[in-house]
């Protein structure tokens, strides 16, 4: 790969050509690097993460000034050069912002990174790290303001949120690589969201980019724990959704939930997809009912029938079958929605743990102790932990789940997940190495 720069460059460019930037904090891709006559020579075996970059996985963005193909900019990445987990995100390329040192960039628009993988033209798809495979989550993507009272004030301290955006999060931070298809507005408060994408590793190939603004959430925690929500998304970026593109080879599943399975015209764009997928890729659903979006409970009723008939894995919380189908006896609709096609249908009961019943006939784990924080986001890391432990087993296909027999594993997995989310204050679901330290 070479990178053409300018001899008058970026005063940060300046200081790793004269030798001034050490190779630290992992960078050892620093050290093949060599700068001559203002070009910037990069060996494609120059080390795992130069490979990484050199593949188009990290530190990429496609351009926007019409230039067709994925370009990085130079100044990103010298700015972040390279990790596994690229801070790169450029909303535009003159000026940038660099993601470690703050400043921005004044370097010419122009300057650009070509590498033997620049080409390509079409509606984007999820590039998969390197041999790997992906999922794609979809759904909404938001900030949840937490009020805290105080003498004087109420305080709203914004947190990331949105089921979907989590679910996704969560999986890359297991080690998942994984994309998320939503509605991303182009407002500040989207430009962090999208951020926070690059940063947790997401994928961001499939966001689709409005003018709608972002939508807020004003959680109000209980006593116990339980989170209260009042959303303010009508008319916002994520509820922009039309259509959902044609998925790549190296997609094996798809997700779906929250309040983007109602509103329109996402809801009906993602009930379009499901139907598209099933049959061809993993497809999994969880309702995460908000009756504050759409109160009528009839509605959603027959909305998550619809988007069951789809599914493989159902993955519902008796509180959210109390309040669509009051009185009646869980296992029943689960076994309802395996009789209608899913392969596996799991019920969480908050702190008094999970069950599951599939193939393998039914099992039952219990939940973990915890000192809790609030429960926001806990459903979200029990289900990026459920995929995660697929994807561990290999078991990325319908079949794979119809064969499974260590559901109760699985399951204790996802519960100690979501004991570990509990634990904290928001939407922070865990990594690998906090799983292995319970």
């Amino acid at each position: 790969m070479i990178i053409e720069v300018p001899p008058k460059t970026d005063p940060f460019f300046v200081k790793m050509k004269e030798g001034a930037l050490p190779a630290t904090d992992g960078h050892e891709a620093l050290k093949a690097v060599g700068i001559k006559h203002g070009i910037l020579t990069m060996p494609d075996d120059g080390g795992p993460g130069l490979r990484k970059v050199a593949d188009g996985i990290i530190g990429t963005t496609p351009m926007q000034n019409g230039v067709d193909g994925r370009r990085m900019c130079v100044w990103c990445v010298v700015c972040v050069w390279p990790t596994s987990r690229s801070k790169a995100f450029p909303q535009s390329h003159s000026p940038l912002r660099h993601a470690q040192c703050g400043d921005q960039a004044q370097g010419p628009s122009h300057v650009q990174a070509l590498s033997h993988h620049d080409r390509g033209h079409g509606a984007p798809r999820p590039q998969a790290h390197g041999d790997h495979l992906m999922f794609v989550v979809c759904g909404e993507a938001l900030w949840d303001l937490f009020a805290e009272q105080t003498s004087d004030d109420l305080i709203f301290r914004a947190r990331i949120g949105g089921s979907p955006f989590n679910v996704a999060v969560g999986l890359a931070r297991l080690g998942v690589d994984a994309a998320l298809m939503t509605g991303l507005s182009t407002d500040r408060l989207g430009a962090r969201l999208d951020a926070v994408l690059a940063h947790e590793g997401v994928s961001r190939d499939l966001l689709q980019r409005v003018p709608d603004r972002t939508t807020l959430s004003l959680v109000d925690i209980a006593g116990d724990g339980g989170p209260s929500y009042v959303f303010y998304g009508d008319g916002a970026a994520d509820r922009a959704v039309v259509a959902v593109p044609e998925f790549g080879a190296p997609v094996w599943g798809v997700h779906m939930g929250s309040f983007s399975l109602m509103v329109q015209p996402v809801g009906d764009a993602l009930l379009a997809m499901a139907a598209r997928e099933a049959g061809r890729r993993l497809v999994t659903l969880d309702p995460n009912v908000r009756l504050n979006v759409v109160p009528d409970t009839g509605i959603w009723r027959a909305r998550i029938t619809a988007f069951a008939a789809h599914a493989d894995l159902i993955k519902v919380s008796a509180e959210d079958l109390g309040l669509l189908w009051p009185g009646a006896d869980p296992a029943d609709i689960a076994q309802r929605w395996r009789s209608g096609g899913a392969a596996l249908v799991i019920i969480t009961h908050g702190g008094d743990g999970a069950e599951a019943f599939g193939a393998f006939g039914h099992v039952r784990v219990p939940g973990r102790r915890v000192q809790v924080v609030d429960t926001v986001g806990a459903g979200d890391s029990f289900m990026a932990a459920l995929i995660a432990g697929l994807a561990a087993r290999g078991a990325r296909t319908r079949a794979a789940l119809v064969a499974l027999t260590d559901a109760e594993a699985l399951l204790a997995e996802a519960a100690r997940a979501a004991a570990i989310t509990c634990g904290r204050r928001g939407a922070d679901l865990p990594r690998k190495a906090d799983l292995a330290q319970v």
